[in-house]
């Protein structure tokens, strides 16, 4: 199993594309991915699943979200790796 991160642009931003961070929790339990967390209302979620290519994962998640809430929202799953050296490596921290 590994670690992904998935960065969900633009819900719950000024009451738009609303989800309740429970029911997206039980959105990302519905694709079999394990350890599902999610952050406070930022559509934040961490979870593990086995080795894939990201895209795959990003494609899976929009997907279910589309057919569930019925509008888009771009996906960005990530590693706590990757993502730690983004943040290292950022000239704006």
């Amino acid at each position: 199993m590994k670690t992904y991160i998935a960065l969900l642009r633009g819900i719950n931003v000024s009451g738009q594309k609303k989800i309740k961070m429970a029911d997206l929790k039980s959105l990302f339990e519905s694709l079999d991915f394990k350890n599902v967390k999610t952050y406070i209302q930022s559509g934040n979620v961490i979870f593990d699943m086995d080795e894939m290519p990201t895209e795959h994962l990003e494609q899976a998640i929009e997907y279910r979200l589309q057919k569930t809430y019925g509008f888009d929202v771009t996906t960005i799953v990530t590693n706590p790796t990757d993502l730690q050296h983004i943040v290292n490596n950022s000239p704006y921290i």
